[in-house]
């Protein structure tokens, strides 16, 4: 499913690990990238924001993809 979501929107994989669920819009079909995860050189994962304002964006996502994150968020284990 990962696979089909980053090959349909065209995200980056270090982006979609950076997204959060508030920045998936069901109503809009839409996602919004702003962040990205990075490694450290003492390997803490760390965010920061993308390198230019254009790193900012909102991708379209169809119903396709959509049913894709929900099937995703379903299936991820709960924080802990």
């Amino acid at each position: 499913m990962v696979d089909f979501i980053l090959f349909k929107t065209g995200l980056r994989i270090a982006e979609f690990c950076g997204l959060a669920i508030a920045d998936i819009d069901f109503e809009a079909r839409r996602v919004r990238v702003e962040w990205q995860p990075q490694r450290t050189s003492d390997m803490r994962c760390v965010t920061h924001e993308p390198k230019t304002e254009k790193g900012i964006r909102f991708v379209p996502m169809s119903d396709e993809v959509a049913e894709c994150f929900r099937k995703v968020i379903a299936q991820r284990l709960a924080p802990g």
